[in-house]
């Protein structure tokens, strides 16, 4: 998929380009993730011409929803839409969030789960956008995870408060730990008992001295790690060789671990979970 790209982005005119987006987009909406699909089908569905090449290759659909709306984003990448010339409104990940009270980061997980993004031109600067009419088809099929999300991801000071309170009191126990205390907590305000950890936790790491479980480590937020470690091209990947995924600069091994250790700003610290060893020749 990655070299289907990069042929539409260099060879496909532009409004040939935009073609492609919307048939692309279409093809996305009724992939069955536990069905194969032929390589030459979606070229195909894509394109509408047919290809020799690959006859007997075939992708699973999870796979090949992955690699869609990869493809999605790089092909509008280069169409460079203005979002005035959409033609329906486009959404960008904060005015997404406002609009259903969830986070930016549930906007990216919305978009693993499927929520298609392209990119548009705002101003003179490229950004991620959504189509209204892409929101609304994910909001149709996702209708209970949309609803959960909305309701659940603002938490307010005094609820924040409030959770901690209980915390200290439940935690009083010599048998309490964190995933018990959670789970009792979440039970009594009406929340996931991961949210109510995330808040312990937090709470715990900025302030030490007042933390709830003291001893309970907190992993270091020093080094990041990428949205998503998942290559484009999925089960197709296998068709490029290995010099070709690097020089891309791609997700092969030695390039994540690359970015895993150049995205620590200090490589002896302590705050870095990643250690590289090296073992010691005995002297002799």
């Amino acid at each position: 998929m990655k070299q289907f790209a990069d042929q539409q982005v260099r060879y496909a005119p532009r409004d040939r380009q935009l073609q492609q987006l919307a048939r692309a987009e279409a093809l996305l909406q009724q992939l069955e993730p536990n069905k194969n699909y032929p390589y030459q089908f979606v070229v195909f569905r894509i394109t509408d011409s047919r290809l020799d090449m690959y006859p007997d290759l075939v992708v699973s659909g999870v796979d090949l929803a992955h690699d869609l709306c990869e493809w999605i984003e790089e092909v509008s990448d280069a169409a460079a839409v203005r979002v005035e010339e959409a033609g329906e409104p486009v959404y960008t990940v904060e005015q997404l969030s406002k609009r259903y009270s969830i986070s930016t980061k549930t906007v990216n997980r919305w978009r693993e789960r499927g929520l298609v993004s392209r990119r548009f031109k705002f101003g003179g600067r490229m950004r991620v956008g959504f189509l209204k009419s892409s929101v609304d088809r994910f909001v149709t099929r996702h209708g209970d995870e949309v609803e959960r999300g909305s309701k659940f991801s603002q938490m307010s000071d005094n609820e924040r408060d409030e959770i901690i309170a209980w915390a200290k009191n439940l935690a009083m126990s010599p048998a309490a730990t964190l995933a018990e205390v959670s789970r009792r907590i979440a039970h009594k305000v009406g929340r996931s008992p991961e949210t109510v950890r995330y808040t312990i936790r937090n709470f715990d790491r900025l302030h030490p001295e007042q933390a709830v479980f003291p001893d309970f480590p907190v992993r270091s937020t020093n080094c990041k790690r990428p949205r998503s470690t998942r290559p484009i091209g999925g089960a197709l990947g296998s068709m490029r060789s290995q010099s070709d995924i690097s020089g891309r600069g791609r997700a092969s091994i030695g390039s994540s671990m690359k970015f895993a250790l150049e995205s620590c700003s200090k490589p002896r610290s302590s705050s870095c979970s990643i250690r590289v060893s090296r073992a010691r020749t005995p002297r002799k």
